[in-house]
């Protein structure tokens, strides 16, 4: 390290501590403590005294079924423990279910607001606290509404007991202004009678949201730092999370997902647990000079690395405080993306039940202790029983994880939908083009991941699922197929769309190894890639004129749309639902969409949001097309797009 430093070149950014992550280094560091044991352990083998051959064999079989019957006892209380201690280790009693009274607080707050709708009207201009439609919290309020009595306090409300008495579940998500002493303790004095706090903060104390935080949680023993997390992944500034085996019920049932760019949690002296933790990371703090904040990535002296808390759940008085640490994935671009609703919900759920008044877990270790002292007394005699033991122990630990998880499924489900809106789902089973991962679109001319943000601009819902799951919408979407359709799977098709369900399948003549036919044959419809045309779109429904550069043809059922006299877009009814296919899908790839949400769109950009929203707008909902002629759209310039507040100097 010193060797590196010293002739480090002064005026440049230090990077000096990436050898500490070579397996090899750390290899190294083992050698002195591995020469130790071998020098200063040594196994003792018991001497055995001699007696004749009858006598050993007689006492040999005693001893043997006696140690035999030790060994199961001490086997089975092993295992017994490790279950006891798995399940005081991991179990998170939900609790009671509350009556679903969630507010999110807009006062001090402009950034990510909850207050204008994600639309098909407003796309950047004009910006709330200066970012567009794509950054604001409206799509995750409306997802919560499904679930619970949603309400706002807004800037002209107060913070006070009487009126912070009217909720279950209190929301405070990136504040930009600093709380009064008193409203602090008004909050405080909520979670101490019961009531759930969720804390949403950013990156490097981005507009002082984690400074403002602090002031609330400061006293209660734990504190957000001013950091950046940062993963080893090809770009640093990208992270994925898994859930553990045994996750806390927040996170027990969301997929794999991507983070955004998060700060850390230091736990301090609070008691609780990280219901979102991760390792493999490192972390360097604010560089002031870059608008967000974002440091440039380097293995810097005072970064840390290993594992870092991005989610900690506490207890204050009666009630529960959740806080989480990127507040990005959950702005309207990123909201449809896998995990992200999944992790709100949770979030909320946890904070909408009771703790309850005496924690069973410190007396699971009390009762776990009995069976370990004696099952280890059994074994005292013996020291070839370890790996026994230890199989054992892990087959208690298995149990009790399974135990719990069960445990915590059964208190608490996934909430009922009370006032449900459109859910769309992306199939990822025969669909696999590039959608977005995270803020970023991901493709260019083979992207869908803008259609697939502008999907939840028509009042819907959208997610992604495969297999079984990609029938538990109203909707199915289908971009551009190219993976085998499985006769499961095309049944599964058959029998969601005769229910009632809707089937939107869209494919371009660029997808030369399309497999779009075998979901629409038995629909009456067909997607021929050997007849295609251009021009300007003609509908009698009311779209725009756009310039298509090439469709296929659609065969079958009602056209909705054409070019010329070929349909590239048409209508099946199929018991009581219905199938719409597209033949000119690459006029949403990410390219012909934008490819970034930051920009507003110029005439002719817009001109294609419009036929999306006007072509499945109206089947999304079960809605018959209007009859209207097409319309001709206007042309203008293309504008920058500006920096985003979660791009790292070295994407730029």
């Amino acid at each position: 390290y010193m060797q590196r430093v010293l002739p480090a070149d002064p005026d440049r950014p230090l990077h000096a501590m990436n050898h500490i992550f070579s397996p090899w280094m750390l290899l190294l560091l083992l050698i002195a403590p591995v020469l130790l044991a071998w020098r200063f352990v040594r196994p003792s083998i018991p001497s055995q005294p001699s007696r004749s051959p009858a006598a050993a064999a007689g006492k040999q079989t005693t001893e043997v079924n006696i140690n035999f019957r030790r060994l199961l006892a001490s086997a089975g209380l092993i295992a017994l423990a490790a279950a006891i201690f798995t399940a005081a280790v991991y179990w998170n009693p939900p609790g009671r279910r509350k009556d679903g009274r969630v507010c999110v607080v807009e006062r001090h707050s402009e950034w990510e607001p909850t207050t204008k709708p994600y639309d098909t009207e407003w796309f950047v201009e004009p910006k709330l606290f200066d970012e567009g439609s794509g950054y604001n919290y409206g799509r995750i309020y409306r997802y919560l509404e499904q679930f619970y009595d949603m309400s706002r306090l807004l800037e002209d409300g107060r913070i006070d007991d009487a009126t912070l008495a009217e909720y279950d579940v209190l929301i405070i998500k990136t504040p930009t202004v600093r709380y009064q002493s008193a409203e602090v303790e008004a909050v405080r004095r909520f979670v101490e009678r019961g009531g759930g706090l969720l804390l949403i903060g950013e990156h490097t104390n981005f507009e002082r949201s984690s400074t403002i935080i602090n002031d609330i949680i400061r006293p209660l023993g734990f504190v957000y730092r001013d950091d950046l997390v940062l993963s080893f992944n090809e770009s640093p500034y990208e992270q994925s999370y898994y859930a553990p085996t045994v996750p806390h019920p927040i996170v027990g049932r969301i997929p794999a997902m991507d983070y955004a760019g998060s700060c850390s949690i230091d736990p301090g002296t609070s008691r609780g647990r990280p219901f979102f933790a991760c390792t493999g990371l490192w972390n360097m703090g604010p560089e002031y000079h870059h608008g967000n904040y974002f440091p440039f990535p380097r293995h810097c002296p005072e970064m840390r690395y290993g594992p870092f808390v991005q989610g900690w759940a506490t207890r204050h008085g009666q009630g529960r405080i959740v806080a989480f640490t990127d507040s990005t994935i959950f702005s309207n671009f990123c909201v449809g993306q896998p995990g992200k609703s999944e992790l709100m919900l949770g979030m909320v759920e946890w904070l909408n039940r009771a703790a309850p008044r005496l924690d069973p877990r410190p007396w699971l270790i009390w009762f776990g202790m009995a069976p370990l002292v004696v099952g280890v007394w059994l074994a005292r005699a013996s020291a070839r029983w370890w790996l026994v033991l230890l199989a054992a122990g892990s087959c208690g630990w298995a149990v009790g994880a399974s135990a719990v998880n069960a445990a915590h499924d059964w208190a608490m489900p996934t909430p009922p939908r009370v006032r449900p809106e459109c859910r769309v789902v992306v199939d990822r089973t025969i669909s696999d083009v590039p959608l977005a991962e995270g803020l970023y679109p991901r493709g260019n001319d083979a992207g869908y991941g803008m259609f697939e943000a502008w999907l939840s601009r028509m009042n819907c819902q959208s997610e992604r699922r495969a297999g079984k799951e990609a029938f538990d919408g109203d909707v199915l979407v289908v971009i551009s197929p190219s993976r085998q359709v499985a006769d499961q799977f095309r049944r599964a098709a058959e029998e969601f769309v005769a229910a009632g369900g809707r089937l939107l399948v869209i494919d371009s003549p660029k997808n030369s190894a399309s497999t779009a036919n075998g979901l629409l044959r038995p629909f009456g419809l067909q997607i021929n890639h050997g007849r295609t045309a251009q021009g300007k779109l003609i509908s009698s429904i009311g779209l725009p004129g756009v310039d298509v550069e090439r469709a296929c043809e659609v065969a079958g059922g009602e056209p909705l749309a054409r070019l010329d006299t070929l349909p590239v877009a048409s209508i099946a009814r199929h018991g009581k639902g219905a199938v719409v296919a597209v033949g000119f899908g690459s006029l949403w790839n990410d390219t012909r969409m934008g490819d970034n949400w930051q920009i507003e769109p110029d005439a002719a950009t817009k001109a294609r949001y419009e036929v999306m929203f006007g072509l499945l707008g109206p089947f999304f909902h079960g809605e018959e097309h209007p009859v209207k002629e097409s319309t001709t759209p206007r042309q203008n310039d293309v504008k920058i797009p500006p920096v985003l507040k979660e791009a790292g100097p070295a994407e730029l």
